[in-house]
């Protein structure tokens, strides 16, 4: 058996160590890199999220008008099925215009002025911050719009008040001294059929 000596003992030592320090090397190649792609990634996302903010901001008034809306629908739907069972009219009208607060009458006919309240709610009830109204008649006028109404009643047997389209519209009070229009909401429902159309 051949002799080891220590000159070839440091020799494979050094050729040893060579490679682990290589060998690491490549590991800190590595990490470098997904350092590099998890910078750019999260450069993109804060790109991202703060090129959305001003969107979500304007857009947001606009999102709550189409909530209330929505709820006010499901309230005209709720009055069609009770007229429809009862075989009687029922009035939906709003008390505070800028809390949103409604009531819905029984009336003998849309003729009526004044009918038993059987129920009263708020559109919006769990929160209202960007403080959205009720467009009122007068607002509603200013802007060559004759449709808005504050009210509205549904007879089964078609005897109302007239048979044209009205409509609702709701809109963030911040926008009202501008007249700004795009972020208003309509609730338009043919006064016949009752049919409605969100816009």
């Amino acid at each position: 058996m051949a002799p080891i000596y220590d000159s070839d003992v440091a020799k494979d030592r050094w050729a040893k160590e060579s490679w682990k320090h290589y060998e690491l090397w490549e590991k800190v190649e590595h990490r470098e890199k997904i350092k590099k792609r998890l910078w750019i990634l999260a450069t993109f996302i804060v790109f991202l999220c703060l090129s959305t903010i001003p969107v979500l901001v304007d857009r947001s008034p606009k999102w709550k008008t189409y909530q209330a809306v929505r709820e006010l629908s499901t309230y005209v739907n709720k009055i069609k099925n009770m007229a429809a069972i009862d075989h009687g009219a029922y009035r939906l009208k709003f008390e505070d215009k800028q809390n949103l607060i409604f009531s819905i009458e029984q009336v003998s006919n849309c003729f009526q002025n004044n009918g038993l309240k059987i129920m009263q709610g708020k559109l919006l009830s769990d929160s209202n911050p960007y403080l959205v109204g009720l467009i009122n008649l007068k607002y509603a006028k200013s802007l060559g719009v004759h449709v808005l109404t504050d009210e509205f009643c549904y007879d089964p047997l078609g005897v109302t008040n007239n048979a044209q389209t009205i409509g609702f519209g709701m809109i963030p009070v911040k926008d009202l001294a501008n007249k700004r229009l795009d972020r208003v909401s309509t609730l338009v429902i043919n006064e016949r059929s009752a049919k409605i159309s969100l816009d």
